[in-house]
């Protein structure tokens, strides 16, 4: 790992562009975090099926894969995942470092906290807050608030348990 981080730093060339495709957000975080001490940006990447709305704020290292919708004044941080076939909805909010898996919908309205996993083929309702390092499994339908540090899961989605580990794997 680490010589081959050195490899990149040693090769890079600013021309270059690189994308974080890790769906661990912990690992997601601590990739990103070494590219920006060493002074390299990763490049947004956005597949030509997704739409997205012009009106949509993001960052660097934004990755949007195929048949995705951004809806209108949702902000997106730094060195966001929106996987296959996803919907974010109007004025939503993704923190840094988060991961949403294929086919999950999220109303409008929704703040997602920084290093958040949404497992795939959730549902967020509109207004929801997920919280920094929350992670929803996959197939949740989430009603309320989950707060940071938890696993949510089931229908509804309640909290499962603590994610002392930050990590999803």
């Amino acid at each position: 790992d680490i010589f081959t981080f050195k490899k990149l730093i040693s090769i890079w060339n600013s021309n270059d562009h690189i994308v974080i495709a890790n769906g661990n957000p912990k690992v997601k975080s601590e990739i990103y975090n070494r590219l920006i001490k060493n002074d390299i940006k990763p490049s947004v990447f956005i597949d030509k099926t997704s739409i997205i709305s012009k009106s949509v704020k993001y960052k660097h290292g934004l990755i949007v894969m195929p048949f995705c919708s951004i809806s209108s004044f949702s902000e997106l941080s730094e060195n966001v995942t929106i996987n296959y076939n996803t919907n974010v909805g109007h004025h939503s909010k993704i923190g840094s470092n988060s991961f949403i898996s294929s086919m999950v919908n999220i109303g409008g309205g929704v703040k997602i906290g920084s290093q958040v996993f949404i497992g795939m083929g959730a549902q967020i309702k509109e207004g929801v807050s997920i919280g920094d390092n929350a992670i929803v499994s996959m197939g949740s339908v989430v009603h309320k608030d989950i707060p940071s540090g938890l696993i949510a899961m089931g229908y509804p989605a309640r909290p499962f348990r603590k994610n002392d580990k930050k990590t999803i794997f």
